[in-house]
């Protein structure tokens, strides 16, 4: 037996898409093409992030009609305590501390 199915789109056109930004340009392109912003700040200071508001922000003042969204991506760390919590961090961004064998 044969079987067709149609499937609809939940959103239209498509849905939104999203864009990788922290510099001036690349929020200005995301801007542009009116899409929605998005931005890391894993293991980077608080400052990054700031900077990375003021460039939205600038972009959006360049291109008013883009979309007033602006997400943040971030890691969360779970652990027994707060110390293991930390090293784990520092595991994820590079901080290991390496032993000389020698």
């Amino acid at each position: 037996q044969r079987v067709t199915a149609a499937l609809q789109a939940a959103a239209h056109p498509h849905p939104p898409l999203w864009l990788a930004a922290h510099t001036k340009e690349s929020f200005e392109i995301g801007a542009r093409y009116g899409l929605r912003a998005f931005t890391t700040n894993s293991g980077r200071p608080v400052s990054n992030l700031k900077e990375a508001w003021d460039n939205y922000v600038a972009a959006r003042a360049k291109y008013p009609n883009a979309p007033e969204d602006f997400g943040v991506q971030t890691q969360i760390i779970v652990a027994e305590t707060d110390e293991e919590a930390s090293e784990a961090e520092d595991l994820s961004i590079g901080e290991e501390e390496y032993e000389d064998d020698d």
